[in-house]
């Protein structure tokens, strides 16, 4: 719901995506969206953003494959690793980030790396050559 909104290139786009939900979905939209702009400091409020334009109930098919590894194990230590160290430098952000400004282009991108390291999943190899 909120993707389409957030991918929107102009105006009319926004308004072509809120427009094809139904009234009640148009006021989840608008409420969800004025819950995250109004969370102070650009660095919560990103992580906000962020988070709720993930697709959890995306199929595996649609998911971008990073790497492959010898066991599953190997794979969740690799994960849990990249997950430290994307805590680490988004703690940073959060700490330095100012209250009333918008985040800089390296720090969004800290924060993108965040998100998209919470929803990563180690997944068979079989699991993923069904696409």
């Amino acid at each position: 719901m909120l993707m389409k909104v957030y991918v929107a290139t102009s105006d009319s786009e926004v308004q072509a995506a809120v427009a094809s939900l139904p009234g009640e979905e148009q006021v989840r939209l608008v409420t969800k969206v004025y819950k995250i702009l109004t969370i102070p400091g650009p660095a919560d409020r990103t992580e906000a953003l962020l988070a709720a334009i993930q697709d959890t109930a995306a199929p595996v098919s649609s998911w971008r494959t990073l790497e492959k590894f010898d066991s599953a194990t190997a794979c969740e230590q690799k994960r849990e690793r990249a997950l430290q160290s994307f805590e680490r430098a988004a703690a940073k952000v959060r700490s330095e980030s100012p209250e009333d400004d918008e985040l800089a282009v390296e720090d969004w991108t800290i924060l993108e790396g965040l998100a998209a390291c919470r929803m990563s999943r180690c997944v068979p190899e079989s699991t993923i050559s069904l696409r």
